[in-house]
C-alpha cells in the first residue's frame, strides 16, 4: 500500500500517524532517538507492506501490470490501491475524506520536528502539494504516475498503467474491496499489540 493507506490504517495518534508514513523514508537506525509510538507508527508500516505483499488479491492485481511494467508492477499496484480506497472510502470510514485529508496535514505538519532536515523539507512539500488529493481521481492518479516517471533513472513506462487501470477497473476495485477488508482488520489488531508492547 502507499501513503494514503498507511495514513489512513495508523488511527488518531499523530505520532503513530507520522512513524508510519516514515515507513518509506527512514531506517531503523534512524529509531533510536524517536518516541515510542513513532516507533509503534514504524513497525505497523512494516506490518502493512508484509501483509500486502502476500495477499492473493494484491497478487493478481500485480500479475495485470507485470508484461508492462515487470519488477515495478508491485509498486504500480500499491499506487494504484490508493486510489481505490480514495474513490470506496465510504464503504470503511465515517469521517467524509476532505476532513481526514486536512486532519492528516496538520497532524504531520506538527510532527515534522521529529524528522531529518532533508525528509522534513520534503514532507512540507508533500503536504503544501496536497498529495493526498493525487489519489482521488483518476487524473490525479496519472498525474503521480508521470512524477514517477520523471524520477525513474531508464524508461520505466509508469503513465501507460493508467490505460490498464481503465480497461480492469471493475476487476481491480473487487479485488481492492476484498484485500482492503481484510487488511484493515488484522491492522488495527496489529495496532493494538504494537501499543501494548506484544508481538503477534
Amino acid at each position: 500500500m502507499n501513503y494514503l493507506a498507511h495514513l489512513a490504517l495508523s488511527g488518531d495518534d499523530a505520532e503513530i500517524i507520522t512513524g508510519n508514513l516514515m515507513g518509506d523514508f527512514l531506517t531503523r537506525k534512524q529509531l533510536a532517538d524517536k518516541p515510542v509510538n513513532f516507533q509503534v507508527g514504524y513497525n505497523l508500516h512494516i506490518y502493512i507492506d508484509q501483509y500486502t505483499d502476500t495477499h492473493r488479491d494484491v497478487d493478481e492485481v500485480i500479475n495485470l501490470f507485470k508484461n508492462n511494467h515487470g519488477k515495478y508492477a508491485s509498486v504500480i499496484s500499491d499506487i494504484v490501491f490508493d486510489y481505490f480506497l480514495a474513490i470506496n472510502w465510504s464503504e470503511f470510514y465515517s469521517t467524509d475524506f476532505d476532513s481526514f485529508e486536512l486532519d492528516m496535514y496538520n497532524k504531520l505538519g506538527e510532527q515534522t520536528h521529529l524528522l531529518p532536515e532533508k525528509i522534513r523539507h520534503h514532507i512540507l512539500r508533500m503536504i503544501q502539494g496536497q498529495f493526498i488529493k493525487s489519489y482521488t481521481s483518476l487524473y490525479g492518479l496519472q498525474f503521480v504516475l508521470e512524477r514517477m516517471d520523471k524520477r525513474a533513472s531508464f524508461p520505466a513506462k509508469f503513465v501507460e498503467a493508467i490505460n490498464i487501470v481503465k480497461n480492469e477497473e471493475k476487476f481491480i476495485n473487487e479485488k481492492f474491496l476484498s484485500f482492503y477488508k481484510n487488511l484493515k482488520e488484522e491492522t488495527n489488531t496489529k495496532l493494538l499489540s504494537l501499543q501494548n508492547g506484544m508481538i503477534l
